[in-house]
């Protein structure tokens, strides 16, 4: 994802695993002990070329009642949708089922 963005900008980040955001908010070290550690030490080296990287949760699988109710933000409600349709184009060009 970092690698996508110009060096110098602002990143903002919303994710729905609370294990992710506690994670980065551990820092460096806390990514590499797990089993992702390569690709938290990518995210962690690209890091450094940005002034913000903010993240924050959000809950996963969120709808219209819930930004109704103002649990989620119009942000994380498209967001939410567009990483739900691409998990299921990923799924498709995998040929995994749901319950793989």
């Amino acid at each position: 994802m970092l690698r996508h963005h110009k060096h110098g900008t602002e990143v903002r980040v919303a994710s729905d695993s609370e294990l992710t955001v506690k994670l980065y908010l551990a820092g460096p070290a806390a990514g590499a002990r797990t089993v992702n550690s390569d690709m938290w030490a990518e995210f962690w080296q690209l890091h450094c070329n940005f002034l913000l990287v903010d993240i924050t949760w959000c809950k996963g699988h969120a709808g219209e009642s819930e930004l109704r109710t103002g649990r989620i933000s119009l942000h994380h409600l498209v967001g939410n949708s567009c990483a739900d349709s691409l998990a299921g184009r990923a799924m498709q060009l995998a040929m995994v089922g749901p319950n793989d």
